[in-house]
């Protein structure tokens, strides 16, 4: 296991230092756009030679999207993001699982009833499968991101994806705090034994993140917080990693300041250390 983080920084040198002060081992990237191949070479050349890994660039793509075109340019732009990062040295292209609604097509993300329908599951299998059809043989792989208002909603529906496409450029990255419900909230544990017990095998890469149930503003809300401050078991998690998917990488992210990066590995590196593991 790998324990990397998304880090601010002006410009790559600063990134790069941050990386350094944090003494992490890796960073990932979520760019607007897709980039060609000599502009990923020369952004993400720096991070190799400093011993970093990327282990991730975003493609959040709506590859659900009831417009057909623009489901098209969604698989057309993670085609292109796989098969650049691959040849950048990045480990893994993440996008989520996209929406239904049609007032916003291409829209990153849209709550509509219709992202938890069978067809929409059936969008994404047809989708992923003409990407990794596509893609070069040195491409980097997809990593399917869930999240409770997409399509990709529960353990269950992203099992259903990843083996109905079953191929091995495909594969999850799991983000814990983006699948917990109130059903799930107090039992995180059961949640993520339920996600290795479905696809431990497929995950290549771990959002670190925290959730925190609170009554405010009303009617309720779960939002995320400093990991090691909200209710998702993280002990429980490092040791179905250890047990099943030992080379996955753990990404510490959408925090903004060092501060509290700092504050979340150091989090994971004494529960680490109490439950025996170390990070590379």
């Amino acid at each position: 296991m790998r324990l990397t983080a998304e880090v601010p920084g002006a410009g790559i040198e600063a990134i790069i230092e941050t990386c350094q002060r944090l003494a992490i081992s890796g960073t990932g990237f979520d760019p607007s756009t897709n980039m060609d191949l000599p502009t990923a070479r020369a952004a993400f050349a720096p991070f190799l030679a400093a011993g970093l890994s990327i282990v991730q660039v975003g493609c959040y793509r709506n590859l659900i999207s009831v417009d057909e075109k623009v489901r098209q340019q969604g698989i057309d732009d993670v085609v292109e993001a796989m098969n650049v990062a691959g040849k950048t040295g990045v480990e893994n292209v993440v996008c989520g699982g996209g929406h239904r609604d049609p007032a916003v097509p291409t829209a990153r993300r849209s709550v509509h009833r219709d992202n938890w329908t069978d067809r929409a599951l059936d969008e994404m299998i047809e989708s992923c499968r003409e990407i990794v059809g596509r893609v070069d043989d040195d491409a980097a792989p997809l990593s399917l991101e869930p999240w409770v208002i997409t399509c990709l909603n529960s353990p269950a529906r992203v099992e259903r994806v990843v083996r109905a496409v079953d191929h091995p450029k495909l594969g999850v990255e799991l983000d814990l705090a983006n699948l917990v419900t109130l059903e799930y909230c107090f039992e995180t544990d059961r949640l993520i034994v339920d996600c290795f017990d479905r696809f431990g095998d497929k995950i290549r890469l771990v959002h670190l993140k925290d959730a925190l149930l609170t009554p405010e503003p009303y009617i309720y809300h779960i939002g995320e917080v400093v990991v090691g401050d909200g209710m998702i078991d993280h002990a429980t998690l490092l040791n179905q990693l250890a047990a099943r998917a030992p080379d996955a990488s753990l990404m510490v992210e959408h925090l903004g300041s060092e501060v509290d990066i700092a504050r979340a590995l150091g989090h994971m590196r004494t529960l680490a250390g109490t439950l025996g593991y170390e990070f590379a």
